[in-house]
């Protein structure tokens, strides 16, 4: 081989060489400038947030968090929570040099205060902070300026973050707030709670490997790794417009029946996406320090247990159809009473039809009927029913404090007891299991896991989907021909009982269940002269898109969840139909 082509082959390699140790170094420098975009663009507000921590000396314990929010139909945003600046006035006596021009500048925020009390502030020898909290317009208001005024020597505005609550009472159950645990601040009930690691913020310093911050993102960072840093925004299942007529709805039920309590939910039942969820009494987020008893943070939809009543019987008629034990067409004789062990139970009214089909039977909501199907139903299979529902144990909800239900009479496998579980006495159980439990109907027979919160948004730029985990807990619980059958039911006592009704919906096939119950008595056993009203109904019946609970407890001066709730669930189901713009699925005559 020639000099020359020896040489002419090591000037190839050195070129080639020198090309990769380019393209290398355009390939590192491509990758810091992607860095450094993500770091000073897509996290700029993380950094400058704590850059803003760290510069205004922000007190421990303060309530910055991630927010809170809503989305509408149409796809824009309704913060539920988030935060707001807030200034307090900071006297620092060692550091004054004109004590007179310091009160002069205290008076403008305090004009209440007099001189002489002012004097008596600015001359102690501790330092002095004022309670009184200002926002930022009202300081440019005070000033007429657009920056805040740094103030005389010894005279400071220290700013710090505030949780605040635009909607004030607006899904106050659901929300939570924000209080001291000792002195931290942590969420204190609904998502407040339920979220806090996620929401607040884990201040891990400003300064990280840099190598690390810029190879961190080419690969897959894991869920725990987001939780760790805190201040996620939780984006909720619920929607502004529908949660606001949802609590003026319930507003309207209490001042009319003037019950103790009550709530409404408003659920996809194909998702378990609660759409809304309201309680009541209701207490203002923005001012929960003021609420006399704190019994009212309780949110009965959730953390309370009943004995829901006659919504029962469509989840017993199932089971009856389910198992081939009657059909909408099976009839018995209905005396008007029937004695079970050493007890009789009665209809709601106490009058015997004669021989009526199972149809009538929820359409009449008639207690003889229900004891009928009972007694065809081995006990231990209506038990692991009844269990499978979820009826014994929690939902699931991504709500704090959840409670089970009261059902050990399951376990008696006594026949009076399984005859009152029949019309829905005997157990008691959450409004939220049981909403559960029966959109099954409203699902094509498989149970879903009820839930508030869809996705959770991280200041890195991702987004974790929950709704995608929580639908992934679907299970089958009954046969789609099952509930196909008793939803023509239900569809038939609506056209039959209400259809007088000023929302009575003639060109939609609505499903729904009456119930009434009676509250035990607090003194012992046995019941006193108190009801529960509750109400269930799903539409469009054979396609729903929402399935609704409604209850109140105690009502005044009415006997019957047909006087006081069929006509505000038709109400809504009127307002969702409008405001989703839901196709007809009856025909025009």
């Amino acid at each position: 081989m020639s000099d020359t082509h020896v040489k002419k082959t090591a000037l190839r390699e050195s070129a080639m060489r020198s090309v990769g140790l380019v393209v290398f170094c355009f390939i590192v420098l491509l990758l810091i400038l992607m860095r450094l975009f993500f770091v000073q663009v897509v996290r700029g507000g993380v950094y400058r947030a704590q850059a803003e921590r760290m510069y205004n000396n922000t007190p421990k314990g303060s309530s910055e968090r991630g927010d809170i929010v809503m989305i509408t139909r149409d796809g824009k945003r309704y913060t539920l929570a988030g935060q707001t600046s807030v200034y307090h006035l900071h006297i620092e006596p060692r550091m004054l040099k004109d004590q007179g021009k310091a009160i002069v500048f205290i008076q403008k925020l305090y004009p209440g205060y007099t001189k002489q009390m002012l004097g008596n502030v600015v001359t102690k020898a501790k330092n002095y902070r004022f309670k009184d909290e200002f926002t930022e317009d009202q300081i440019h208001r005070i000033f007429a300026i657009t920056t805040i005024p740094e103030g005389p020597a010894g005279v400071r505005l220290a700013t710090e973050k505030k949780r605040y609550y635009p909607g004030d009472s607006l899904a106050s159950h659901v929300l939570g707030f924000v209080g001291y645990v000792g002195d931290s601040l942590e969420g204190r009930y609904g998502l407040e709670k339920q979220y806090n690691s996620i929401l607040k913020i884990h201040d891990q310093g400003l300064y990280t490997n840099f190598f690390i911050e810029l190879f961190s993102n080419f690969k897959s960072i894991s869920q725990d790794a987001y939780n760790s840093t805190g201040q996620g925004t939780l984006i909720t299942t619920l929607e502004p417009e529908v949660q606001k007529r949802t609590e003026q709805l319930l507003d309207k039920i209490v001042e009319k029946w003037q019950p103790d309590e009550g709530g409404i939910i408003v659920m996809n039942p194909s998702t378990g996406q609660i759409v809304a969820m309201a309680g009541t009494p209701s207490f203002n987020v923005n001012e929960f320090q003021k609420v006399q008893n704190s019994s009212d943070f309780t949110n009965p939809l959730v953390q309370k247990v009943f004995e829901v009543g006659s919504i029962m019987k469509p989840l017993i008629m199932a089971y009856g159809i389910e198992t081939g034990k009657i059909t909408p067409q099976t009839t018995y004789t209905d005396k008007g009473s029937v004695v079970v062990d050493d007890r009789t139970i009665y209809n709601f009214d106490k009058k015997a039809r004669g021989k009526v089909n199972m149809e009538q039977v929820l359409i009449q909501s008639l207690n003889t009927g229900m004891v009928f199907i009972m007694d065809k139903l081995p006990r231990k299979d209506v038990r692991d029913y009844l269990t499978s529902l979820g009826l014994r144990g929690e939902t699931g909800i991504d709500l704090p404090y959840e409670s089970t239900g009261l059902t050990k009479n399951l376990d008696t496998l006594r026949r009076v007891e399984y005859a009152n579980i029949a019309f829905g006495q005997g157990i008691a159980v959450t409004p939220i299991a049981i909403m559960r439990a029966l959109s099954v109907l409203a699902n094509g027979g498989a149970i879903v896991t009820p839930h508030v919160v869809s996705a959770i948004e991280y200041p890195h730029g991702a987004t974790i989907d929950l709704s995608a985990e929580h639908e992934k807990n679907t299970k089958q619980i009954l046969s789609p021909q099952t509930v196909n059958t008793v939803t023509d039911m239900m569809v038939k006592l609506v056209d039959t009982n209400f259809v007088n009704d000023p929302n009575y919906l003639k060109h939609y096939s609505v499903a729904a269940k009456t119930g009434t119950a009676q509250i035990a008595s607090a003194a012992g056993a046995g019941y006193g002269v108190d009801r529960l009203h509750t109400f269930f109904g799903f539409f469009p019946a054979h396609k729903p898109q929402f399935s609704v609970f409604m209850m109140i407890t105690r009502p005044q001066g009415v006997k019957y969840s047909a006087q006081t709730l069929a006509g505000p669930f038709l109400e809504l189901t009127q307002f969702l139909v409008n405001y989703y713009s839901i196709p007809p699925d009856r025909g025009f005559e």
